[in-house]
């Protein structure tokens, strides 16, 4: 069956449509298809019958640390999965573990140290303590060092869940005085820093906090709160930003990962894209993970200009409108707009782009007299450009790529399935080497796209590309697809209304480039 024939798809059926090649090329931890509802990590052999709590991954994905304990509770050991044959293996215990009860794993930045929480005697004899107190052990390679007490650190009562930092800062929750606040302090070479805490405000009203996780920049904290009158059951998950150098009251994660359960031990992907956490179901510990963008949550590491349009786009939610305006009249839209501004931020094709092409077409269908379904012409131009983003590119055609996954994204947002095709069909013939289908909106959508490499919108955006891909490896070569794009364009254009949007944008590439000629040598200066 055709690509652009595909009907409503099922996880399972549009896997099957991912080559081996391409699932190579992601860490175990990733998926090709993102993992927007909460759904149980490696069931029957992490996540199984037991009671298990945390889930730590190292830098390449493909181990997975975490916590298996007793029924009751009283007992934990650290654990390893190793994913091998395309597959995660039976666990073993960690070598340093076993004896006393161990839990609350988290490497640091560099993967070279385990932080962890243990009931491990301190004293030399061999009677456990009766409370958790923090460790750490050094690894090289798949050597596991002595186990290190931390001694300024620990206190009587229980210290838990440490997290580091990319700066070397140490976070980790502890009852102290009565009260539990989020602790934290810099790592030194000699030891550690003065130790500073979290405000209490940062909770919430009545909020009592357990496991806590900041993200590896530092501005973010993931809380499991207890007590909040907004709180979904016995635990829930809260976020918290750092915003002007003071952060923000914890808000709720939402019902995509709150339950009446009791969720906790949150903890981060190595690439910043998955969130993993604990359920309590049935008086079992079960692990979970789900992306971070279907909460509306994003770690990347981003330029500040993206960072400021994220930043708007979110606002804009507020008036229930895009940044340029676009109506968000409808549920889905607003989660696909959410679901675009966390993941796919670029300086050619993004959000930016997305909106041009939407309401360019609409301005080309006013011109040409056509009647548009608004529906699928945002969920194509939202979309259209999916494929060129991690975890969804892999190496090939971005239009074909996107046309596969786009009916899985759709379905899980809520959008009229019966549409699903159309937007498919737009999607395939946006590019301007690509053929449309012959019906007005499929190739008014093209025209949008196409017009958009021409002008002085098309001249930014391949500028910007400048060492970026193979259209500007330098900026010679950025010049040589400009010229080419004159040539090339034009002629792809389909609707006479983009035929003469198209001239003036010509006019204004050729203006440019006949001014840029003398300036570089005929194109020969860098």
């Amino acid at each position: 069956m055709s690509v652009k024939f595909l009907k409503k798809l099922s996880i399972s059926a549009v896997l099957g449509l991912l080559s081996h090649s391409a699932m190579a090329q992601l860490a175990p931890y990733q998926t090709a298809l993102p993992t927007l509802n909460a759904t149980e990590f490696a069931p029957g052999v992490v996540s199984t019958d037991a009671f298990e709590i945390n889930t730590v991954l190292n830098q390449t994905g493909d181990e997975v640390i975490f916590s298996r304990c007793s029924d009751d509770f009283s007992k934990c050991v650290l654990m390893q999965s190793d994913f091998v044959d395309s597959k995660w293996q039976k666990a073993k215990v960690l070598p340093f573990s076993g004896d006393y009860t161990d839990a609350d794993p988290y490497f640091t930045p560099d993967y070279s140290t385990l932080y962890y929480i243990s009931k491990r005697p301190i004293d030399g004899s061999n009677k456990a303590t009766a409370n958790y107190n923090l460790w750490r052990v050094r690894r090289d390679g798949d050597s596991w060092g002595e186990p290190e007490y931390l001694p300024e650190l620990s206190s009587p009562e229980n210290d838990l869940y440490p997290s580091v930092t990319d700066d070397g800062r140490l976070f980790f929750p502890s009852r102290r005085n009565n009260s539990r606040f989020l602790y934290y302090t810099q790592i030194t070479p000699t030891g550690f820093g003065e130790l500073n805490k979290i405000p209490a405000e940062v909770y919430g009203e009545n909020g009592a906090i357990g496991d806590s996780v900041v993200s590896r920049d530092g501005k973010v904290i993931i809380f499991s709160i207890r007590n909040r009158s907004d709180s979904f059951g016995r635990g829930d998950l809260y976020i918290s930003r750092l915003v002007n150098n003071k952060w923000t009251v914890a808000e709720n994660l939402g019902s995509k990962v709150n339950t009446p359960d009791h969720e906790f031990t949150p903890i981060f992907s190595p690439d910043n894209k998955k969130l993993y956490f604990t359920r309590i179901e049935n008086n079992k510990g079960n692990l979970y993970e789900i992306d971070l963008s279907a909460l509306n949550v994003s770690l990347e590491m981003i330029e500040p200009g993206q960072l400021s349009y994220r930043q708007q786009a979110f606002e804009s939610l507020q008036n229930d409108t895009t940044l340029a305006g676009i109506p968000l009249d409808k549920p889905w839209k607003r989660s696909l707009y959410q679901l675009v501004a966390n993941t796919m931020q670029h300086p050619a094709w993004g959000m930016n782009h997305y909106e041009r092409n939407y309401l360019l077409t609409l301005k080309l269908a006013e011109m040409e007299g056509v009647k548009v379904d608004t529906d699928v012409l945002f969920a194509a131009a939202f979309l259209h450009d999916m494929a060129t983003f991690q975890p969804w590119a892999n190496g090939t055609d971005h239009s074909q790529r996107a046309a596969e996954l786009v009916p899985l994204i759709l379905e899980d947002i809520g959008f009229d399935t019966n549409k699903v095709k159309e937007v498919q069909d737009l999607i395939l013939g946006h590019m301007f080497y690509s053929k449309t289908e012959d019906y007005p909106l499929a190739q008014l959508f093209h025209d949008a796209d196409t017009l958009d490499f021409m002008g002085v919108t098309g001249i930014t955006r391949i500028l910007s590309l400048n060492g970026k891909g193979a259209w500007a490896t330098n900026t010679a070569k950025a010049i040589e697809t400009l010229k080419g794009f004159t040539e090339q364009l034009p002629p792809t254009l389909v609707s006479a209304s983009a035929k003469r949007l198209g001239e003036a944008r010509l006019a204004e590439m050729q203006h440019f480039l006949e001014q840029l000629e003398p300036a570089t040598y005929q194109f020969k200066a860098p």
